[in-house]
């Protein structure tokens, strides 16, 4: 699946023509119906049905729509850590993420989750800089966002258009998001 969360948050990235993007899966612990990727892609022709499989089943009236926002890097590493809460119940959950390089432990205590961090070029998160984001709706704490521009564009829209205008869609491990176990 991580391929695929890739692929999505790579194509919202672009459409929001920003330094990250950030796509939250919910880590499938079943508390909560699925925000996340639901499924893969795979090798062969990509259907209206493939990108349905993918793209989640979403609930809570979330449609999807993409937002263009500001977030601090100290902002930025606290949404990473901190997911979105349920109860205070956030293991498991997670984001796929583009411009990002990223160790985390899903298992571990929110707060001691992210084990490394940094831009894709391997800068170091500056936490007064204050960074360009594309997320979905209401995935990231609105009190975390500088500035927030919300769209009526969907995150499937966006997608399925990648998917069409793509000649081919090559999935592969970049090492930007390794889940580890336990790492200190």
């Amino acid at each position: 699946l991580t391929e695929t969360g890739n692929f999505v948050t790579d194509t919202m990235k672009e459409w929001g023509d920003s330094e990250f993007a950030l796509f939250l899966d919910n880590g499938k612990d079943g508390k909560y119906n699925g925000k996340g990727v639901s499924g893969r892609i795979y090798g062969g022709d990509i259907t209206l049905t493939d990108i349905n499989r993918i793209m989640p089943d979403l609930k809570s009236n979330d449609n999807g729509a993409l937002w263009k926002a500001t977030i601090t890097g100290e902002n930025l590493l606290k949404t990473l850590e901190y997911s979105i809460s349920v109860e205070n119940n956030q293991k498991g959950w997670f984001y796929y993420i583009s411009g990002l390089k990223m160790k985390f432990d899903p298992t571990a205590e929110p707060g001691n989750r992210v084990k490394k961090i940094t831009a894709s070029d391997g800068t170091e998160i500056d936490p007064e800089r204050i960074y360009t984001i594309t997320v979905t709706e209401g995935s990231v704490p609105e009190e975390y966002l500088e500035t927030c521009e919300k769209s009526n564009i969907l995150s499937y829209d966006v997608v399925s258009k990648a998917v069409e205008s793509a000649a081919l869609l090559s999935p592969v491990r970049d090492g930007r998001l390794v889940f580890v176990h336990g790492m200190r």
